[in-house]
């Protein structure tokens, strides 16, 4: 069974893992070697101090954690079968499908998005919360060129072709 897979972009992971690594190493710093900053440390300080040290070192160690891991197994953004199209919907990724049979057509603007069009149904939801890089909203799905891993005009050729079959089974 043909399916076409779209995943987070490590180029975009591999950003943040340096933000997160850059937080952890300011946190550290002040923590341990006060080369970078070196301020008094003065009896009132002691809670900013405190507050600051676990917020830089934790949100930092969690950021690289987290997009650590989705560097080595990239979450999936947006996926279409002879199933359906699924998309990434929570903090998590977890993947939501709407049939094949509603998806209508797609368009794309070369350096933005590809958007999808769905037909308008009670049988499925006309928006979603979804997780970063996608938006589904008025029966549309969008995926943003910063978050996938492959160019906006593969992922409409690709889709196109799964709508043809689609619409020529339904004509017969």
């Amino acid at each position: 069974m043909e399916r076409y897979e779209v995943r987070v972009s490590r180029v975009l992971l591999l950003f943040l893992i340096l933000i997160g690594a850059i937080f952890f190493y300011v946190g550290m710093d002040y923590l341990f070697l006060h080369t970078f900053l070196n301020w008094e440390n003065t009896p009132e300080s002691k809670v900013l101090r405190a507050l600051f040290i676990f917020f830089f070192v934790g949100c930092g160690g969690l950021i690289v954690l987290n997009e650590g891991y989705y560097f080595i197994r990239p979450p999936l953004i947006m996926s279409i079968s002879r199933e359906g199209v699924s998309f990434g919907t929570g903090l998590r990724y977890r993947p939501f499908l709407i049939p094949l049979a509603y998806l209508e057509s797609v368009d794309f603007v070369p350096s933005r998005s590809v958007t999808l069009h769905f037909r308008k149904s009670e049988e499925i939801p006309s928006s979603k919360a979804t997780s970063m890089g996608v938006m589904y909203f008025n029966y549309g799905l969008s995926v943003i060129r910063p978050y996938i891993d492959r160019p906006p005009e593969e992922i409409a050729m690709r889709v196109r072709s799964f709508i043809q079959p689609a619409v020529l089974s339904a004509n017969i």
